[in-house]
């Protein structure tokens, strides 16, 4: 990864979603896993990205105040009222919420949905309103390096929200999704290099 120090306060905005340290725009871990090939694009349509900030913003409304939405369309309400399960059903105790972090050694930031204990065991968890897919392994991987703290001592999960009203938890427990997030990282911070030369 690029070797230059950040230096300079950390923000994020979340409209536009963008990370900065200081002046220095640095790319989210999503844009990583993107710009490393992990993303199959024919799921990441207009509709599925709004349905997903929509249900996203309802349930940390909910973990902060315990309050029901009352704006969401009727078509994404049961994707919240599967959280609302899955925390009826799976204890939980959340230590952040929607945190964004920065990495200021690998130069890259991200936002935690949730960290704390699922089940008594300490984790990170992805809110996710579609399928399980490869990459989100790979992206629960930056994640947990965001932390800055030792590795492989937290669980990885995504809780899939169903249009039902029911979720499926899942662990993703690949090591080698950190050798992938890394190598994304890289990759991506050599073509900013690259670019930047006029190559």
């Amino acid at each position: 990864t690029e070797t230059m120090p950040l230096t300079g306060d950390f923000s994020f905005e979340r409209d536009p979603h963008r990370y900065t340290v200081g002046t220095t725009v640095v790319p989210s871990v999503t844009l990583i896993v993107r710009a490393g090939g992990g993303f199959d694009r024919k799921w990441f349509k207009a509709e599925y990205l709004e349905r997903g900030t929509a249900v996203h913003a309802a349930t940390m409304q909910y973990d902060l105040t315990g309050d029901h939405p009352t704006d969401l369309p009727a078509d994404w309400q049961p994707y919240f009222d599967a959280y609302v399960r899955f925390l009826s059903e799976v204890p939980c105790k959340w230590t952040m919420i929607e945190q964004p972090k920065v990495h200021r050694g690998h130069r890259f930031a991200g936002t935690i949905d949730r960290y704390g204990t699922v089940q008594r065991a300490s984790a990170i968890l992805e809110i996710k309103t579609g399928y399980a897919a490869p990459w989100h392994g790979v992206q629960l991987a930056g994640q947990d390096i965001l932390l800055n703290k030792a590795r492989h001592v937290r669980k990885r999960l995504a809780v899939y929200l169903r249009k039902d009203g029911r979720y499926q938890l899942r662990e993703h427990d690949d090591p080698g999704d950190y050798l992938r997030f890394m190598s994304a990282l890289t990759d991506y911070w050599q073509a900013r290099k690259e670019q930047a030369d006029g190559r």
